[in-house]
């Protein structure tokens, strides 16, 4: 439940995805990275906080320097509707505080996170609850993109949201050989698009294998 950004290794990309994939499936190993002091040590340049506040203050500092922030709680891939709306409570206090603190900031979700492996209906209802809450306190809601397999019903609830509730931004992969299309349609639907490389082991019919191409 921290804030990630991805850091950047002298390995081949590929072998650098695979072992951090691996990493976040093992719930021990996560665990250690998370609050070992040795891994704490190596990732705090990456991580905003393991609490809310200590994360807004960061970014209360990056607004000083002229800097938005998207607030990212890791925690993808829940097993249970109540780890769900645990996921959703999280985020309707960051968006509280966010408010209240007057920040230029967002939040970022994946919609495994709000439930989308258990029950589409109970993931779009969260989603629907923080797109409301997220109009009511003048930010935006940022959804994320996984894994191929996610793709389509990523865009279903996004795309449903944003007709409901405006203020959706929605993340496309730059790898994905479908993504040219799906941000035409995006932009017909006047939905926000954040363009990212793509972090995924994805397969060379799916994704473009070289960088450049990328």
């Amino acid at each position: 439940r921290n804030w990630l950004s991805v850091p950047c290794f002298p390995y081949p990309v590929s072998h650098m995805r695979r072992f951090f994939l691996y990493l976040s499936r093992h719930a021990g190993l996560r665990r250690w990275m998370e609050t070992h002091p040795s891994a704490r040590r190596l990732t705090q340049r990456f991580v905003a906080g393991t609490t809310l506040d200590e994360v807004l203050s960061v970014c209360a500092a990056l607004q000083a320097e002229g800097i938005f922030a998207a607030l990212d709680h890791l925690g993808e891939n829940v097993t249970s509707l109540a780890e769900a709306t645990g996921s959703l409570d999280d985020y309707l206090a960051a968006l509280d505080a966010i408010a209240a603190r007057h920040l230029p900031a967002t939040v970022s979700i994946k919609v495994t996170q709000f439930g989308l492996d258990l029950s589409e209906a109970a993931c779009l209802d969260n989603v629907r609850r923080l797109a409301a809450r997220a109009r009511e306190s003048g930010s935006q809601v940022e959804i994320d993109m996984e894994s191929s397999r996610y793709t389509d019903r990523t865009l279903a609830i996004a795309t449903r949201a944003a007709t409901e509730y405006g203020g959706i931004r929605c993340v496309i992969q730059a790898y994905l050989r479908r993504s040219q299309a799906d941000i035409e349609r995006l932009n017909q639907l006047g939905v926000e698009v954040r363009l990212c490389k793509g972090a995924y082991d994805e397969g060379p019919g799916v994704a473009f294998p070289d960088k450049a191409a990328v």
